[in-house]
């Protein structure tokens, strides 16, 4: 079936997803730090810090991930090699969306300590309930975009990944080996 996307379309999709997640983040973290300045709320320059180093952070993440793939762009897998790099992959978002429940975790648990913290580092609650909230936000994203996509990734037959590299064969004959 031509129209089921691949490993490698998967792969390019989670990229371009996390990409343009980290420019909307980088944005709209600038426009909140803006607004926060302006109306001195510490809550929208705690919320907008995170949301601006979460973004360069997923930014980097996304251009390695491009980089990576380039440098692989015409590399021909077997069966067996590309039902690793699948493998592979699933694992590494399984972690990753174990690892976004954490900072979601750590996000409420920021803000349900944003008193005890204001008080410790002198800086205002709101400050404090702005991180916490700003990092849920982004552990929240992170988790759906990595558990979305380890699930469509096992469900997606491994042995599919570049069929058009090979002019020589038609989109019919990819399973062959």
């Amino acid at each position: 079936m031509v129209n089921e996307p691949t490993i490698d379309d998967l792969e390019v999709e989670l990229t371009q997803t996390l990409g343009r997640w980290a420019v909307s983040s980088m944005a709209m973290g600038a426009v909140v730090k803006l607004v926060g300045e302006v109306a001195e709320s510490p809550f929208l320059k705690g919320f907008a810090g995170q949301q601006m180093s979460w973004g360069a952070i997923d930014g980097a993440i996304a251009g390695f991930g491009t980089w990576r793939r380039q440098q692989s762009i015409d590399q021909q897998l077997t069966d067996e090699q590309a039902q690793e790099k699948a493998d592979k992959l699933k694992k590494l978002l399984v972690i990753n969306a174990a690892l976004d429940v954490g900072y979601v975790a750590v996000g409420i648990a920021t803000m349900l300590a944003a008193g005890p913290l204001g008080r410790r580092t002198g800086k205002p609650a709101t400050h404090w309930l702005g991180l916490g909230a700003g990092v849920a936000v982004q552990g929240g994203f992170l988790w759906a975009l990595d558990a979305t996509f380890a699930r469509r990734i096992s469900q997606t037959p491994a042995t599919r990944t570049n069929p058009w590299h090979d002019a020589s064969h038609s989109h019919t004959d990819n399973h062959s080996g």
